[in-house]
């Protein structure tokens, strides 16, 4: 090679290689491969309820039948929506563990100084965090129900043919099309709406050196204990009360109202859960606590 040509190989610039990098990604897969409860708990529970369904599946040919027959179709309902409730409870559980532990156990173990010493802000750490309970889980909350429900369909399919029944009415009657839509519309509303509780149970994850639930739990307990006592009101537990709660009241429910469920997708009000104020003033306070956290964890020490 001529030194020409060598002049006109340049190397590949320090810039162009940094922005290959993508800190943001592979920050989110470090949280995956280190934290896989995330997904394993609603994987194990939604396996547990298919192992209830396959048990059960004895009386399955009656349900259908009376199904068939104009009776009510809950009964086949049932299952699937013990599938759901079970995958969200077990992903909100290990949510917020992981909220709880994220930041906190990165010190503990002195981890932090490794990873700090990466090109990786405090900000774009944090927010791949956040990433977890928000985007992460309801993804996978959504990929575990459907994929039981499939199962479920196809083991009643089997049960169905071996007892020499046609299994048509199960996919008629029993087929949750229905509860796929309300789950993909009502999961990422509900991570929206408990975006401030992820953000203050991380805010305490980085600042408190140890018993991270009790930090996240007394403060906000005692304050409305005092607003009690002194003024006689509950409006912080109110407020709690419809943090926690109202997303799925807003998400699951004629009018929000949490009394009548979803019958069909002419109750499922998009434009009325999105104009909600409490959203937006929710996501609001997230934002806020969310940079509490970030600077938090580029002050604080390992423990």
């Amino acid at each position: 090679m001529s030194s020409l040509d060598a002049d006109f190989i340049a190397p590949t610039p320090a810039a162009s290689t940094a922005q290959k990098v993508r800190p943001f990604y592979w920050s989110l897969k470090r949280e995956l491969w280190e934290h896989r409860a995330i997904w394993v708990a609603p994987a194990a529970v939604a396996a547990l309820v298919l192992l209830g369904f396959v048990l059960g599946s004895f009386g399955l040919p009656n349900r259908v039948h009376r199904a068939e027959a104009g009776g009510s179709t809950s009964s086949l309902m049932l299952p699937y929506a013990v599938a759901c409730a079970g995958a969200f409870i077990a992903a909100a559980l290990s949510g917020a563990y992981y909220c709880l532990t994220c930041l906190q156990g990165e010190r503990r173990d002195r981890s932090i100084l490794f990873w700090k010493s990466l090109p990786v802000s405090d900000r774009i750490a944090v927010l791949a965090k956040a990433a977890v309970p928000m985007v992460v889980q309801p993804l996978a909350v959504f990929a575990v129900a459907v994929s039981a429900h499939l199962a479920m369909l196809a083991w009643g399919t089997i049960a169905m043919l071996v007892w020499n029944n046609n299994p048509g009415p199960l996919w008629v009657h029993g087929f949750p099309g229905f509860m796929w839509t309300a789950m993909a519309i009502s999961l990422p509303y509900m991570a929206l709406w408990h975006a401030p509780v992820i953000a203050w149970l991380m805010l305490v994850s980085a600042w408190a050196r140890r018993a991270t639930f009790l930090w996240a739990v007394i403060p906000p307990v005692m304050l409305g204990v005092l607003e009690r006592m002194v003024f006689d009101t509950s409006h912080f537990f109110s407020f709690l009360n419809t943090r926690l709660m109202g997303g799925l009241a807003h998400a699951v429910s004629i009018g929000g109202q949490g009394e009548t469920p979803l019958r069909g997708l002419q109750d499922i009000a998009v434009a009325r859960m999105i104009a909600d104020p409490n959203l937006w003033i929710g996501l609001v306070l997230a934002a806020l606590l969310f940079e509490g956290a970030v600077r938090m964890r580029r002050l604080r020490e390992p423990n």
